[in-house]
């Protein structure tokens, strides 16, 4: 079986595939999961074709870039909200996850203690959130105006915003013949944007669902009605960041959680020291350092064991948009679907 060039591309327009649409879809997670032993490379972020990181599953791009636009939208304006309305204390959206001045984890959130807004996971999770769809958005126009423009559908250009991402590699390899284009997407300084994407991605990803299994199955009280702000900041962000991952192009590699872990294990080390400089500053009920067992407990079990599943989450919607993508490309092309990332 040949390599695959591309990540939601067809290796050859020749190779006939047999049997239902099914095996098609069979094929591309596959291959996918082969892509999985390439640790060295995985963990270098490298990618031959990044214009797929602007491109749509299976939907037009330009209705996948609207959804980004309207998205980090949402996320810019939260933010910024959440921001000049706390000032130098926590906002009023994360009031029911902090902890209380007697640290009673059967306290009620109602007499608990605000601290500065950016000390919470939340506000740290939007962030990146906020992050990934500006870089998201960054990308996608500077590579259309970096490489004229280009936006032909007959051309076979992969970032077309009036095409979808499917390409066979012979359209790929000629598209990639325009100078133009070829400068756009070898140029380091575009790599670099699009690793950072990836990057990001991750992080976002993992965060975001953490965030908001944490915050129902822990912290939030049935007895209350949610607030607005509560529901984007630990509802809407896990279904924002489904969209993306379901229907962009951006590939989810397992091994990449070591990202999402040093980003927990960064925002633990922060609790330690915020916590040092006065024994009063608990941010969360159960990350509470003056009870060093059951915080310590806590901590182990995020990283080793909620971390992974989360993470394993993604990596499932990651093959299951490969499977869909495999089935539509053999009803389409009736060839042989790669979808996975390329190999170089």
């Amino acid at each position: 079986m040949p390599d695959s060039t591309s990540s939601y591309s067809i290796e050859s327009a020749n190779t006939r595939t047999r049997g239902s649409p099914s095996s098609g879809g069979c094929l591309a997670v596959k291959r996918a999961l082969r892509k999985e032993r390439d640790i060295k490379k995985n963990l270098s972020l490298k990618y031959k074709y990044y214009e797929f990181f602007v491109n749509s599953q299976w939907i037009p791009n330009w209705l996948l870039l609207l959804l980004r636009c309207l998205m980090g939208g949402t996320c810019i304006s939260v933010f910024i909200y959440v921001s000049v309305q706390s000032g130098n204390k926590a906002s009023s959206s994360t009031s029911t996850e902090t902890a209380t001045s007697s640290h009673s984890p059967t306290a009620s959130s109602s007499s608990s203690t605000s601290y500065f807004y950016l000390t919470y996971l939340t506000i740290w999770s939007y962030l990146m959130m906020t992050l990934y769809f500006t870089c998201a958005l960054v990308n996608t126009i500077l590579l259309c105006v970096c490489s004229s423009g280009c936006c032909s559908i007959a051309a076979g250009e992969s970032f077309s915003l009036t095409d979808c991402g499917y390409k066979t590699a012979d359209q790929l390899k000629a598209v990639r013949k325009r100078s133009e284009l070829k400068r756009a997407l070898d140029s380091v300084a575009r790599q670099s944007g699009f690793r950072l994407q990836w990057l990001l991605h991750t992080i976002a990803t993992d965060a975001a669902l953490l965030v908001t299994v944490a915050y129902f199955s822990l912290l939030y009280e049935n007895s209350s009605p949610i607030a607005t702000l509560d529901l984007l900041e630990h509802g809407i962000n896990s279904v924002f960041m489904f969209i993306e991952a379901f229907f962009g192009g951006v590939p989810v590699r397992f091994v990449n959680i070591i990202y999402a872990v040093c980003y927990a294990v960064i925002y633990v080390l922060f609790s330690v020291f915020y916590w040092l400089s006065d024994r009063n500053n608990v941010i969360y009920l159960y990350l509470d350092w003056n009870n060093p067992g059951l915080t310590t407990g806590v901590v182990f079990g995020l990283i080793l064991i909620g971390m992974p599943l989360v993470h394993a989450v993604w990596w499932g919607i990651h093959l299951l948009r490969c499977y869909i993508g495999g089935v539509l490309l053999h009803r389409e092309n009736k060839c042989s679907p790669t979808l996975e990332t390329e190999n170089a």
